[in-house]
């Protein structure tokens, strides 16, 4: 049975080490935010995380906006899990420019409907910014924002949570990597020209 899953795209970054809004830089004939909802296409129930909605004029898209600001994201997947419509929601940040449509397949093929979340992990590192969280979550994130808790990763050892090898489905990490400095984007445009 195919199970109908949401998608949330995590754009409200502070983008700090970058300089400035990494989700317009381009890459190819797009930005990075237009890449990854392109690669979201087939999915009907889609949200954009944003730390503030004046920082995205004109998107077409529903906007999930940050309530506790600067708080990272935490915050941002707790208003995603809020709004979406569906049980379980793919959750990217939006500056991962290599994602492709068959990693996002692939997970989804994994999901068991048991777990709360499901994690991708490489090379010993795990990926908590490219996984797929249910509903059913939302208390475990609330009981964060109230302990002030902003570190993610520790949401995984108080929950079900399923970690799956991206070489195991066959992907290598290069899928996943994410753009933080002017140097990994300059970088990244020098490997699309070649």
């Amino acid at each position: 049975m195919k199970r109908e899953i949401s998608v949330g795209i995590l754009a409200g970054g502070k983008s700090s080490r970058m300089g400035h809004n990494k989700a317009y830089l381009p890459i190819g004939n797009e930005s990075f935010l237009e890449h990854t909802v392109r690669i979201c296409s087939g999915y009907k129930d889609l949200w954009i995380s944003v730390d503030d909605p004046e920082k995205y004029p004109g998107l077409p898209y529903s906007l999930a906006v940050d309530e506790k600001k600067d708080y990272g994201p935490v915050e941002g997947i707790y208003q995603l899990l809020r709004h979406v419509k569906n049980s379980y929601c793919i959750i990217l940040a939006t500056d991962m420019p290599l994602l492709k449509p068959s990693l996002l397949q692939a997970m989804e093929q994994r999901l068991s409907g048991m777990e709360d979340c499901l994690i991708l992990t490489s090379e010993g590192r795990i990926h908590p910014l490219c996984g797929i969280y249910k509903k059913t979550l939302l208390p475990a994130f609330e009981e964060m924002r109230k302990k002030e808790i902003h570190k993610i990763r520790l949401l995984f050892d108080h929950v079900k949570t399923v970690y799956v090898d991206l070489e195991d489905l066959g992907f290598s990490e290069k899928y996943l990597d994410n753009i933080n400095t002017q140097q990994e984007y300059e970088s990244l445009r020098k490997r699309e020209c070649e």
